[in-house]
């Protein structure tokens, strides 16, 4: 695999490098989990490249494609782990005479630079098995890059009760299987879908206008990122569905 050309070094300030992460986080995962096709498998793969990207970055400049960098870095990690895996349980075949599991599928090669399912991830968190208590805590942490006490503020509940949801949507969505993982919504829990993507989409909105911490006034990334969403939403929406006109108006609001 190639990794993506990247800028030149020089001693990245560190808020660029944080805003650059956060960008590229939710566009990696929803890559990662169409790529992998397991939520839990595909956040642990972007753990490692989150770790060696703070390594990295700083010493050798923010890529020109983070998203894609975290991706390709994700994919050779998992397909690493996938082949010690697979060599682990020949060697306990093997000792033990028993049959071999059947090794886990590659990844394709390089990241998909062209295709974005971030729009799909976030309808993915809203999934009708969750709460949507839970179902708003996950996507605002998974996609919308919020922190827990972020998070926590914007829903008006402890730290706690945030971090508690996040971890049972998460077991919750690895319980339902593989096959299950990343459906495309039915047309019958689409709208409810929907209502919570629009929810996030306020709560980063505010995130983005009034930050709950730090020195910046104002987290205009953020902002621009819900205003994506909203329009790539607008543009996958049918003309007769009821909730167009407050997509709509999502997708005309100023950063």
């Amino acid at each position: 695999m190639t990794e993506p050309a990247r800028s030149k070094p020089g001693g990245r300030p560190h808020g660029l490098l944080v805003a650059a992460v956060r960008s590229a986080s939710p566009r990696a995962l929803a890559n990662l989990v169409r790529r992998i096709g397991d939520f839990a498998d595909a956040e642990d793969a972007l753990q490692e490249a989150l770790v060696a990207a703070a390594t990295q970055w700083p010493r050798d400049g923010i890529p020109a494609e983070p998203a894609g960098w975290l991706t390709t870095v994700a994919l050779r990690r998992w397909s690493d782990a996938v082949r010690a895996g697979a060599a682990r349980r020949e060697r306990e075949r093997r000792a033990a005479l028993l049959e071999a599991a059947p090794p886990g599928r590659p990844p394709d090669d390089g990241a998909d630079g062209d295709a974005d399912d971030t729009l799909s991830l976030y309808l993915l968190c809203c999934h009708p098995a969750l709460r949507r208590s839970a179902q708003l805590a996950l996507t605002l942490r998974v996609m919308g890059g919020l922190t827990t006490r972020e998070i926590a503020r914007a829903l008006l509940v402890p730290e706690a009760t945030v971090a508690q949801r996040i971890s049972r949507a998460k077991a919750t969505l690895r319980s339902l299987g593989r096959a299950e993982q990343f459906p495309h919504p039915d047309a019958a829990d689409l709208p409810q879908r929907v209502a919570v993507v629009l929810e996030v989409l306020g709560v980063v909105h505010t995130e983005a206008h009034s930050p709950t911490g730090g020195d910046a006034i104002t987290r205009p990334l953020l902002a621009v990122e819900a205003l994506r969403l909203a329009r790539e939403l607008l543009a996958r929406t049918p003309d007769h569905a009821p909730w167009r006109g407050e997509v709509m108006g999502w997708s005309r609001s100023s950063c």
